[in-house]
């Protein structure tokens, strides 16, 4: 997920979404994709680090929760820091794991 998101790999990282992904605040995949999409056209260079990740199993997915912190610089302007803490609730799909809902996701 780092990895995708440092190298700007937009559909890298989507398929780490479900299809029918939403957020806390009611935003869909739709939502997603043009955040990430304005994101990477607008920063030069983005830096992403997780801290504290624990992953729960709660009946047929997983709770994983963590501190992400992003990073983006643009040009020689002072870089935008932000961090939030996140939970995604994670299925095992045949095309292996998918992130089916977020909250505390950056923006």
């Amino acid at each position: 997920f780092c990895h995708a998101y440092q190298s700007k790999n937009y559909s890298a990282l989507s398929r780490l979404f479900s299809r029918n992904w939403h957020a806390a605040d009611g935003s869909d995949i739709y939502d997603l994709e043009e955040t990430l999409t304005n994101s990477f056209r607008m920063f030069n260079s983005i830096k992403m680090s997780i801290r504290g990740l624990t992953i729960q199993r709660d009946e047929d997915s997983y709770k994983v929760r963590y501190e992400a912190t992003i990073t983006g610089q643009i040009s020689r302007l002072r870089p935008h820091k932000e961090t939030s803490n996140v939970e995604d609730t994670v299925s095992i799909t045949p095309d292996g794991p998918k992130i089916m809902s977020s909250t505390g996701m950056l923006h």
